[in-house]
């Protein structure tokens, strides 16, 4: 059963992908508990599929209950505008060098485990995904104390949120977007381990008590010998 469930799962993207479809992938993530990291995502179009324009909205969820959240962080630079090709992961910002940084917006979406943003191209009017290439670097925020040694968020685009858009030129007249059947999102998993467990005050206690005991009965065989 579990192999033909992945069986149809690769036939869909693969039939998406052949129709005109493109793929939007979470790319998975480690970081520690605290601390602030980034999740890339890229975009995969078919041969010909071309881009001038898109809006998204990414979430967050966590599949068992735990002291720390992760979340967006409230700013989010434009950092992924500058990122060159980096073969063989993926070919650049698919906007590359022609991006207007007036253009590019990023926000929450009311709270902190959804992000909206997007881009435009600036002087052109598409470019070709026959990628993959950076689509966008969502920036993280871990807070609050771990009760758990690791614990694993999903980050997720949502199709069939309005924010979310590809439109084939930058062009908003025009109704050439890619529809949401032709979109196959493919969420990541991003892993927060916790830092090194620190011994309670009472953890503390018992050692030293346990350690003063065993001084005082070495020293009582000692003094035995002696005599």
């Amino acid at each position: 059963m579990f192999r033909m469930f992945i069986t149809v799962a690769i036939l869909s993207v693969a039939f998406n992908h052949a129709n005109g479809g493109i793929i939007v992938a979470v790319q998975n993530a480690t970081m520690t508990a605290g601390a602030s990291s980034y999740v890339d995502v890229y975009i995969t179009g078919a041969p010909g599929d071309e881009l001038g324009r898109f809006g998204y909205e990414f979430s967050i969820s966590s599949a068992t209950p735990q002291s720390g959240d992760l979340q967006f962080s409230p700013v989010q630079s434009n950092s992924e505008q500058i990122i060159g090709s980096s073969p063989p992961d993926h070919l650049g910002y698919v906007f590359l060098g022609d991006t207007d940084p007036g253009n590019w917006n990023s926000n929450l979406g009311g709270n902190a485990v959804t992000l909206r943003g997007g881009d435009v191209l600036n002087l052109g009017n598409s470019v070709s995904i026959d990628g993959p290439y950076l689509l966008a670097r969502l920036e993280l925020l871990h807070t609050g104390p771990m009760s758990v040694a690791s614990h694993a968020f999903t980050i997720s685009l949502n199709p069939l949120s309005p924010f979310t858009e590809f439109d084939k030129d930058f062009d908003p007249g025009t109704d050439t977007n890619y529809s949401a059947g032709q979109i196959t999102a493919l969420s990541g998993t991003v892993t927060v381990n916790g830092a090194a467990a620190v011994p309670e005050p009472a953890s503390f206690l018992m050692l030293a008590i346990g350690g003063g005991s065993w001084l005082l009965v070495r020293r009582r065989r000692y003094f035995c010998f002696e005599r």
